[in-house]
């Protein structure tokens, strides 16, 4: 358990739980060989076995309700950096998100969820390499899968032009801040 974490009632870390510098634990288990990074709060969640849940992980349970709504998230998922679960949320057994990833919905067993909010895109590959789901398995999201670029799989850019919009000429924008002077 890292410097600052804390355990509120009801944690439970099963054997060999890693919990990094400013993390939170609030009614909720960990099981066994989970790592929790910094800056992450898991609240009325379950979590598997073997999962790795990145910094700045939070399941969102609290909706002005008197009940808090859960989060389960299956053995040795991968949680992406930032990841937000708004609960109540399942996330199967092998699957992943990515970074930044808003989880709304189920995320089904060896899939992967990226976006605002989460959209499956794919299946995960195991560390040899083969899908994690038998390839005779259905599609995760039931249509037939697609082959995503790494354009259009990061989405429009920051500043809302998507790298193929053309951007303002830099002598235009200087001329017309010079002429409101």
């Amino acid at each position: 358990v890292g410097p600052m974490s804390h355990l509120r009632p009801g944690a439970h870390l099963a054997s060999g739980v890693h919990l990094g510098n400013y993390a939170e634990v609030k009614k909720s288990y960990l099981g066994a060989g989970t790592q929790m990074h910094h800056f992450s709060y898991m609240g009325d969640a379950t979590v598997g076995e073997r999962v790795n849940i990145a910094a700045g992980t939070i399941t969102c349970n609290y909706d002005g309700t008197p009940i808090k709504k859960k989060t389960f998230i299956g053995d040795d998922a991968f949680v992406g950096s930032d990841t937000l679960f708004v609960a109540p949320v399942h996330m199967g057994e092998g699957a992943a998100t990515g970074a930044g990833a808003v989880v709304n919905r189920d995320v089904p067993p060896g899939s992967l969820a990226v976006g605002m909010p989460a959209r499956t895109i794919r299946r995960v590959k195991s560390q040899k390499g083969e899908p994690s789901v038998p390839p005779d398995a259905a599609s995760v999201t039931g249509e037939p899968e697609q082959n995503i670029t790494s354009d259009e799989a990061a989405g429009p850019a920051v500043s809302g032009h998507s790298g193929h919009s053309p951007q303002p000429d830099p002598a235009t924008t200087l001329e017309r801040r010079a002429g409101e002077e």
